[in-house]
């Protein structure tokens, strides 16, 4: 009798992966039909989507969020293809890239990036589009290869100062700002290593960016695919921390050297906190204007990048301002072309 209460724990585990690994592969098998090639390199295998724009039209090039796949991106990719040839990509470990085994540095995933657009014959200089953690990305890609940079757009950047947050900020603060992401990145890693993306799948449908899009059924399984996938939150805990070293941040505070770009900066309706958007534990509105104002100088410093630069302030999004504000976004895209080389 008491060996049936561990034997009973191990078949619904069992048949709990088993339909999480079968929901994987069949969204694999689907993603073919969609236009999502591969691309194969020395130290990545990655997934992207192109989205052919009219004859010569700029090239967008999304650097998406920290545990983001591409799928979250292509309602937008679609909307701005009527103006723009749109690449949206999976990081590897992301979606439907198998991650690597090397460092989730800036560096690296910069260089990985350069070999993507190589791989895709896109020889003209891209429109980076970085949201959050993806923000810090497209800022390293452009110091590094500046000659294939036309202009940069930030949503809701990820900065090389994202460690004032834990300095300026009590504990409580901190943990109510949503900001630590390390107890999402754990819930993750557990929900995946023991397969219980089935009963938890529910649950995340109620939750961003679920909740912000009418996702098709196949995205919808497809996005849920992704935050259920080991890899996901293995690549995540690598990418956070990587991203939030000291030599991070010495080499890319906004006061050194950035190539002549247009730059925009994108940010999020005030104090989104208030509305839930924070992640972590409640907040008041004196500590939620903090975090607020420290979020915002932080995203202002990067206005020091070029003398080209602006910051404008959504008027309807939290920090998804892909999906609460594409018009903002395809109308700043425009505009930084118009400008950009």
């Amino acid at each position: 009798m008491i060996l049936l209460i561990p034997l009973s724990i191990f078949f619904v585990w069992f048949a709990l992966r088993l339909a999480g690994d079968l929901s994987q592969s069949r969204a694999r098998r689907g993603a073919a039909a969609l236009g999502v090639r591969f691309a194969s390199m020395a130290d990545a295998r990655l997934a992207w989507r192109f989205f052919e724009g009219p004859s010569g039209a700029p090239v967008v090039v999304v650097e998406s969020a920290l545990a983001s796949s591409m799928v979250e991106w292509w309602p937008l990719a679609e909307r701005l293809a009527k103006a723009f040839s749109v690449l949206v990509y999976d990081r590897a470990g992301y979606g439907f890239s198998p991650a690597s085994r090397f460092p989730r540095t800036p560096d690296q995933i910069a260089r990985e990036l350069l070999r993507l657009l190589e791989h895709a014959g896109i020889r003209d200089p891209v429109i980076l589009l970085g949201h959050s953690q993806g923000g810090l990305y497209a800022q390293k890609f452009a110091r590094m290869y500046p000659a294939r940079v036309r202009a940069v757009v930030f949503l809701d950047p990820l900065t090389a100062e994202a460690s004032r947050m834990r300095e300026e900020l009590s504990r409580a603060e901190y943990r109510g700002s949503g900001d630590d992401k390390t107890s999402m990145i754990v819930r993750g890693r557990l929900i995946s290593m023991f397969g219980l993306g089935p009963f938890f799948g529910p649950r995340l449908r109620k939750a961003p960016p679920f909740t912000l899009h009418a996702f098709s059924p196949d995205e919808q399984a497809w996005l849920l695919t992704h935050l259920t996938r080991s890899e996901t939150w293995r690549t995540a805990w690598g990418e956070y921390h990587g991203a939030r070293t000291r030599e991070v941040r010495d080499e890319l505070l906004p006061t050194l050297g950035f190539p002549n770009l247009p730059i925009r900066i994108l940010f999020h309706a005030e104090v989104p906190l208030l509305s839930g958007s924070g992640k972590g534990g409640s907040i008041t509105r004196e500590q939620a204007e903090k975090v607020e104002a420290i979020r915002e100088r932080m995203a202002r410093r990067l206005l020091t990048l070029g003398n080209d630069a602006r910051f404008v302030r959504s008027k309807r999004s939290n920090e998804y301002l892909h999906l609460q504000d594409p018009d903002l976004v395809e109308s700043t895209l425009l505009e930084a072309a118009s400008r950009g080389h």
